[in-house]
């Protein structure tokens, strides 16, 4: 055989691989579904059942791409020769000339070209094999190469062109191949006119009745993207998974496709035929199904409000007035967990235990160093955690929420879980306060989202994963992706209370709405809405309050449970006043006055003169101290002041004691300044 040099495709059609295999006898399959299935449980035994498996697996992007990197260098370099043919196809003397085989020798050469035929991936342009000819030609077959074209289409338009509907449009106006290319902004005025919400609908209304049934199910269950096992394992009127059909059915609707889709490369266990809605798509149906509103309100609501606020403030309120203990590992003992827990409001919600509410503020408490650990290892209140009190409730909020994102659901955070959270969290800028929506619908949506910005996320991180060993470790696959989110909202952000969840009857979580303390958290609102109530109190003479709770009153109901015990009580909410509750306010940096007006402000009858009474002796009783702007300090507690006055820390501001129950500070530190120091000191002191 002579290599002269000379250029042309092959003058046949390239046959189809099912027209091949029918050619095939059982042995030559048997060879076949070797190479292209290695490893398999089971090989068919009739030469009907091998031809089919292999017309499905010869035709799968990533399993060519897989197949061809098990192919020696020689294989490989003559089949991608022929892959650029026009056509997908090239005459044996052409082939011989082409300077990227000029390495191999005609024996080589010859070699490779029976081995991919007899691997199904090239076929001979005759009768006879091409080898006997320079005349002939060699090609692969047309849908084994279309569907490695598009592999590799794929593979350079990255994530975001698989699954949204702008990257399809700019892949399929850019294409050279048609007669007239489609420039970027006609590409973007089509976008705009198919990515609406009504166009996106009724695209997908319009589709074939099991398809359209197979697209609804696939954006509610899956999200939008429905991988072939998942599809297998589904209830659904369509006999089988059908790529090619429902492909162009889909394509033909800009409604998605059905392609080849490996994101192993960046930490996702998933590869293989997957069934994608366009992101854009299934946002917009989402948007159509996904609020229930009346009368498909959740069968019963839970709402955790500003519980997990007022928990932390009982937490800074026990450690600094206990000794608490910890191990060398940092841990509390068990009995302390057990005080904590009983010192807690009373909680039912089900998403997280008490025992876990306890833990995750102490981990808050920690991280935000509110306290620390004493050379006696003991606990102790730090200054952040003195300044804590004085905060205002959104800063305390926005603070938790910032902890909530970083806090890993078990040992440690995925590597996808973070930006994940990122996504989910400006998606909830867009919800609507009050309306409940389908629990799953942000999580999708930013999975989606993600996944969309895979290539520009692993850019990021600065690194890439290699394919060999066919999967990364990494954060699970595309459900558990959604499904790690569902579990943040619901054991993160929920007991916060950014969130209310909704059950159905058997007390699945089914629903979740954005709170009013949730736009709080997240800035989007800084006052209250108008018309918005605030709930009203009743004080008794007996040290009840009665609270009859408005729209808007999670500030309100916060204060109170800082200086109150709470006991739920239905549609009202009772409190009791005693001395206990009010000293832990005090500890907890709320001052007394504060407590008589939020008694003041929201109550609909003057405040019994024995309550007001009380609440002056508790605090006197808890060693509360009045700092004047003379910088004079009094307090009527003797034991106290006693203290006060002999206290080694006290004495470099300490001028001169006035009497048995007031002292003259020295002038310098202004009386906040002097405030806070003496507050260090583990001194309750209040301006007056």
């Amino acid at each position: 055989m002579s290599r002269s040099k000379s250029n042309g495709s092959g003058s046949f059609k390239a046959p189809k691989l099912a027209e091949e295999l029918a050619k095939k006898s059982k042995n030559e399959l048997s060879e076949m579904h070797v190479f292209w299935l290695p490893g398999a449980e089971q090989v068919p035994t009739t030469v009907q059942a091998l031809r089919k498996e292999l017309a499905e697996a010869m035709v799968q992007g990533e399993r060519i791409r897989d197949r061809l990197a098990a192919l020696g260098a020689r294989m490989s370099a003559v089949f991608h020769v022929v892959l650029q043919g026009d056509g997908h196809q090239i005459r044996w003397d052409a082939l011989g000339a082409n300077p990227a085989l000029d390495s191999l020798s005609q024996y080589d050469l010859e070699a490779a070209l029976m081995m991919l035929e007899r691997h199904g991936m090239l076929v001979a342009g005759g009768p006879r094999s091409a080898l006997d000819s320079n005349a002939r030609s060699v090609a692969i077959p047309s849908d084994l190469a279309q569907s490695l074209v598009r592999q590799l289409a794929a593979v350079k338009d990255g994530v975001y062109g698989r699954l949204t509907l702008r990257g399809y449009l700019e892949r399929m106006y850019s294409d050279p191949a048609r007669s007239k290319r489609t420039p970027p902004s006609r590409v973007r005025e089509m976008f705009r006119m198919y990515v609406g919400e009504a166009a996106s609908v009724s695209r997908i209304e319009r589709l074939p009745e099991g398809l359209r049934d197979l697209v609804e199910k696939a954006i509610l269950e899956f999200g939008g993207i429905l991988p072939k096992p998942l599809f297998e394992r589904m209830e659904t009127e369509l006999p089988e998974w059908d790529a090619s059909g429902w492909a162009k059915a889909l394509g033909e609707s800009l409604v998605g496709t059905v392609s080849e889709l490996d994101l192993r490369p960046y930490g996702v266990a998933h590869s293989g035929p997957t069934l994608i809605v366009f992101s854009e798509v299934a946002l917009a149906w989402f948007r159509r199904v996904a609020v229930p509103g009346d009368p498909d309100r959740p069968y019963r609501e839970d709402s955790q409000g500003v519980n997990t606020l007022s928990n932390l403030s009982r937490f800074l309120a026990f450690v600094q007035s206990n000794s608490v203990r910890i191990t060398k590992r940092g841990e509390m003992f068990k009995s302390t967990w057990k005080r904590i827990e009983e010192n807690f409001l009373p909680d039912p919600q089900h998403e997280i235990t008490m025992g876990d509410s306890v833990r995750l503020i102490y981990r808050f408490a920690r991280n935000e160093n509110l306290i620390d650990t004493s050379a006696e290892r003991t606990l102790r209140i730090a200054s952040a955690g003195r300044a804590w009190g004085a905060t205002g409730m959104a800063p305390k909020l926005e603070r938790l929420l910032e902890f909530m994102v970083h806090e890993p659901l078990d040992e440690a955070l995925g590597e996808h879980d973070l930006p994940l959270r990122r996504t989910l969290m400006r998606m909830l800028h867009h919800l609507e306060p009050g309306v409940w929506y389908d629990l799953m619908y942000l999580p999708f949506l930013a999975r989606n989202q993600h996944l969309c910005n895979l290539d520009d996320w692993q850019e990021g991180q600065g690194h890439s994963r290699s394919m060999q060993g066919g999967r990364s470790k990494g954060g699970g696959d595309l459900q558990r992706l959604a499904w790690s989110l569902v579990a943040w909202l619901r054991q993160r952000l929920f007991p916060v209370g950014l969130l209310d969840l909704g059950y159905d009857s058997n007390g699945h979580a089914v629903a979740m709405r954005l709170t009013r303390l949730g736009t709080l958290a997240l800035g989007m609102e800084a006052a209250p809405s108008p018309g918005m109530g605030r709930g009203s109190l009743v004080v008794t003479p007996d040290f009840e309050v009665v609270f009859f709770p408005g729209e808007d009153d999670a500030q309100m109901v916060y204060d109170l449970d800082r200086f109150a015990d709470r006991a739920p009580t239905g549609t009202l909410k009772q409190y009791r006043l005693n001395e206990a509750a009010l000293k832990r306010g005090l500890l907890g940096g709320m001052e007394l006055h504060r407590m008589r007006d939020c008694l003041e402000m929201h109550s609909r009858t003057p405040i019994p003169e024995n309550v007001y009474i009380a609440l002056s002796d508790w605090a006197l009783r808890a060693g509360l101290f009045f700092l004047s702007d003379k910088l004079v300090i009094r307090c009527q507690h003797a034991e106290y002041f006693e203290r006060f006055v002999s206290d080694a820390g006290v004495r470099p501001y300490l001028k001169a004691q006035v009497d048995e129950t007031s002292a003259q500070m020295k002038r310098g530190p202004s009386p906040k300044r002097l405030r806070t120091v003496l507050r260090d000191l583990d001194y309750l002191v209040e301006i007056e």
